[in-house]
């Protein structure tokens, strides 16, 4: 085997405080992070997110409005960052394969009454560009939409599974813990639809090498609705306050 090669990280050490737009810290990313005016909320924190014997490092990015959010706010965060290039062009230099890694902290919190929660996700963009948040969503991970029929667990949804019934594990999204999020992207770099294997809240030392790699046997969700080769850009997105839902 060998060792994984790093591509793209950022661990937000940024000023308290600071949007979160124009910052690029971090290393192998193709340009700052992008957001659409002001309103397009995400604010770094000094104080990082920790995940049990995880090593960590630096700050955190609070991405929509300090729950329970703002009664009748329509603003939607969608702070975004571009790869150097696509997803498959990566990969295909990675034997087919990009790991991606996220902590992300979904506190339980009250919704209005008679509203849903709305989503707060990792979104994967393609034909991003600019300094503004741009592109075209082909897939997303993370919390969804919720209704009567869609519940508070980890989902995964685009292409060809709609947001509106997204394929949902077993693993609660909202949690008084930091959360960890494990995706494996195997991507062929091709038109044809690609696979997504994600885990949650594994135990930090099963994790390191090759050797430790979690089996996709196990995984929370194997999601194959999406083409992600032509993905250039991630978007951390918290939705907004509808006549359903309860902000993100």
């Amino acid at each position: 085997t060998t060792n994984l090669a790093l591509l793209a990280y950022d661990g937000f050490n940024y000023a308290n405080g600071a949007t979160i737009g124009g910052q690029s810290g971090g290393t192998g990313w193709g340009g700052a992070w992008q957001i659409f005016g002001s309103a397009y909320i995400g604010t770094n924190t000094a104080t990082g997110l920790s995940y049990g014997t995880l090593t960590t490092s630096g700050g955190a990015v609070r991405v929509g409005y300090p729950q329970p959010g703002v009664p009748n706010d329509t603003t939607t965060a969608t702070p975004q960052r571009v790869l150097p290039t696509t997803l498959g062009t990566i990969a295909a230099t990675n034997n087919g394969v990009v790991w991606v890694s996220f902590l992300i902290h979904n506190p339980i919190y009250p919704t209005m009454p008679g509203k849903y929660y709305r989503q707060s996700n990792l979104g994967f963009f393609s034909g991003a560009s600019g300094t503004n948040e741009s592109g075209s969503e082909v897939a997303a991970i993370g919390s969804p939409n919720t209704s009567a029929t869609v519940t508070t667990n980890f989902a995964a949804w685009g292409g060809t599974v709609a947001g509106s019934a997204p394929l949902i594990s077993t693993v609660p999204s909202f949690s008084p813990d930091v959360q960890l999020a494990v995706l494996k992207l195997v991507v062929d770099n091709t038109t044809a639809v690609d696979t997504a294997y994600a885990w949650f809240n594994l135990n930090p030392l099963s994790l390191g090498n090759n050797t430790n790699a979690p089996n996709v046997t196990n995984a929370n969700l194997t999601f194959t609705g999406a083409n992600l080769s032509a993905v250039n850009a991630l978007r951390f997105q918290a939705g907004n306050y509808n006549s359903n839902g309860t902000n993100a």
